[in-house]
């Protein structure tokens, strides 16, 4: 797997900056908020997939980000003649500092292509690998004796999160998704 496409571990649930993405017929509306004392300019960057992972659409956009507020924005985006996904990422300066994916809605009227799920171990760092040639949707991890850092991952084509893990890394470890059979690596 290839460090430059690692996406870097989110600390979410005690990120002072979160944001929220919801697609539209033409946009893709969202709210970034911050408990920060203190105003921040941002960069978002806007990726729109079909769900068979194709990229259909980027943007980028600043935001300037109120101090213990939330500040709306949204994105113009083409028609679609399919369902599609998008991913929003917020950053300060070359630091990821929030991240979300609206999918469309409900599940169950969408089916998920096959995301060829693989994992890696890296004994020498703690951690595991996870990467998706297809979206992926609440990726879940799951083994005896093992602690993960992080669990239930939205994955796009091509990225990579590496998971610290405590325990064992010899050990099975059942990777489930949406739409996915569950497989052991």
């Amino acid at each position: 797997m290839d460090d430059e496409r690692l996406v870097p571990l989110l600390e979410r649930y005690a990120a002072s900056r979160s944001i929220a993405l919801r697609l539209e017929p033409g946009r893709a509306r969202g709210w970034l908020m911050s408990d920060r004392d203190e105003t921040s300019l941002l960069t978002l960057r806007l990726k729109l997939h079909a769900l068979d992972g194709a990229l259909l659409h980027e943007a980028q956009q600043s935001l300037e980000a109120g101090a213990n507020a939330s500040t709306d924005f949204d994105f113009e985006l083409p028609a679609l003649d399919e369902p599609g996904l998008a991913r929003i990422e917020a950053f300060e300066a070359d630091r990821l500092v929030a991240r979300d994916t609206a999918w469309p809605e409900p599940y169950r009227f969408h089916r998920l292509a096959p995301a060829g799920l693989s994992l890696v171990r890296d004994a020498a760092r703690g951690a595991i690998r996870l990467q998706a040639q297809a979206p992926a949707k609440g990726v879940w991890l799951e083994a005896e004796g093992l602690v993960f850092a992080d669990n239930f991952l939205d994955l796009l084509p091509g990225e990579i999160i590496e998971i610290p893990v405590q325990g064992d890394l010899s050990r099975p470890i059942r990777v489930s998704a949406l739409d996915q059979d569950a497989r052991d690596f």
